[in-house]
């Protein structure tokens, strides 16, 4: 329900870039232990098609010298083709966000 909420609330479209033909993920800036995901506020999360989302937390990703997760290397490798899809979509070279 809180899904589908705040779906309609960004009608049914990315924050970010405005996509509104891929699929939407309700992206939560932080997460409070104990706390289900629709207890959060509004403001405390983001509508991201899955290009921004990956993005999102592309920011996130730890320093090369830090333990780096494979799986998040293969979401590097994975993605790469939708980020570059998506810069030609908009016709920039600059970040998607």
């Amino acid at each position: 329900m809180f899904r589908l909420k705040r779906l309609e609330m960004a009608e049914w479209a990315c924050d970010h870039c405005g996509d509104s033909k891929s699929k939407l993920n309700v992206h939560h800036r932080y997460y409070i232990a104990g706390r289900h995901p629709w207890e959060y506020p509004r403001q405390s999360t983001l509508v991201l098609c899955d290009t921004c989302h990956w993005l999102e937390h592309e920011s996130d990703l730890r320093k090369p010298d830090d333990c780096f997760c494979l799986w998040e290397y293969a979401a590097t490798i994975w993605m790469q083709k939708d980020i570059d899809e998506k810069r030609e979509q908009i016709g920039s070279t600059k970040d998607v966000r």
